[in-house]
């Protein structure tokens, strides 16, 4: 594969993950791949992440960041159940 359509393939990937333009310019300055840089690039001023903080037990909770977790509300709401069973659980066989 060339190296002019790994770069279009990388702009796109990025794209698709919602990165603007001036974000892409960004990681390509900094000579990172779309493998590299998903998940690892710090917030910069103004970015706005959203994100759901859900109580599973008294001092635990679940964050979850909506657009990287890219999980359905009833996959969110399975996956609270299951943590919340799980503490029981642990609550239970230690006591």
């Amino acid at each position: 594969m060339s190296a002019h359509l790994r770069q279009l393939q990388n702009i796109q990937q990025w794209q698709e993950e919602g990165f603007s333009l001036e974000r892409i310019a960004e990681l390509k300055r900094q000579g990172l791949t779309p493998t590299e840089s998903l998940g690892a690039v710090p917030p910069r001023r103004g970015d706005v992440k959203l994100q759901s903080q859900i109580h599973i037990a008294p001092g635990v909770e679940l964050n979850i960041n909506q657009e990287q977790a890219q999980l359905s509300p009833e996959q969110t709401r399975d996956l609270y159940r299951k943590l919340g069973d799980t503490v029981d659980k642990l609550k239970k066989d230690a006591g």
